[in-house]
């Protein structure tokens, strides 16, 4: 189901990404990281946060410019590795440049 916010941002473009609505990621991205860890990758939030949303945000510049609006750098720079294994480093690279 998560997924499925990504490819909406991802439609939407980038004039229609509102404050709103970059708000609501944000308050959505809290709640996450409010819940305990899973005992799986199935079940760990944080795990399907980052696999459903964060990954998917990398292919586009739009969604690329949310990235920062949802995680601190220092989230994003100690991630390097396991992010650019999943998305590339190119993509990495591009999405480090909004940070």
């Amino acid at each position: 189901m998560v997924g499925y916010i990504a490819r909406w941002l991802k439609d939407l473009g980038p004039k229609a990404i509102s404050p709103n609505i970059i708000k609501r990621l944000q308050d959505f991205t809290h709640w996450c990281e409010s819940l305990p860890f899973g005992q799986t990758a199935e079940d760990d939030i944080d795990t399907i946060l980052m696999v459903a949303l964060y990954e998917e945000l990398f292919d586009m510049n739009h969604t690329r410019a949310l990235l920062p609006k949802l995680m601190h750098k220092e989230e994003f720079v100690l991630n390097a590795d396991y992010l650019k294994n999943w998305v590339g480093e190119d993509n990495y690279n591009a999405a480090l440049k909004y940070f």
